[in-house]
């Protein structure tokens, strides 16, 4: 009787790495019940790239910004911050979509939330102060996706003071109290 071999090994997640040039970073949602499992976001990563000006055709260095869409709706720079600090790359400014576009505080309703939430598939622009902070983000990616099942960070982790729970757990609180 003759050993089978052992299985080729194969990718844990069945997410692709990239779709329409977008680099996809699954984050796990944090769960507040045991008998609730965690679940997994999808955050679509790519160099923001400004078109190029006259007289020049090609842009003179390469972009520092990150173009990210499908933020959690409890998105904080904070949160963000933290996240892709520990993907080892410092954060410079986030701009959230539409963040200037109601500065107008007399027409604003008043927030029922403890912080601005995003719509569902907002995005945001992420500057960071050199372009080689995206490559190192881009290759930690790369090489964690193919060994974890599912988020391969999880959201609100390294950040030491969140400005309220997040998600899942703040609904629960909101229910069972």
């Amino acid at each position: 009787m003759t050993n089978p071999r052992p299985p080729k090994r194969q990718k844990h997640s069945s997410l692709p790495d990239e779709i329409n040039n977008f680099i996809l970073l699954p984050i796990t949602l944090p769960s507040p019940l045991p008998s609730v499992a965690s679940a997994t976001h999808i955050l679509y990563l790519r160099r923001h790239e400004e078109p190029p000006k006259p007289p020049s055709t090609v842009p003179t260095e390469s972009p520092n910004t990150l173009f990210v869409v499908n933020i959690p709706l409890d998105s904080t720079k904070e949160l963000l911050r933290g996240l892709f600090a520990s993907l080892g790359a410092r954060l410079q400014d986030i701009q959230f979509q539409g963040e200037h576009e109601n500065d107008n505080e007399n027409l604003r309703l008043p927030d029922i939330w403890d912080r601005r939430l995003h719509p569902s598939g907002s995005s945001a622009h992420i500057t960071f102060p050199d372009s080689g902070d995206i490559d190192k983000i881009f290759k930690t990616i790369a090489k964690e996706r193919h060994s974890h099942d599912g988020g391969i960070r999880e959201w609100g982790v390294g950040v030491n003071n969140p400005t309220s729970t997040l998600g899942l757990q703040r609904t629960c609180l909101l229910v069972f109290n």
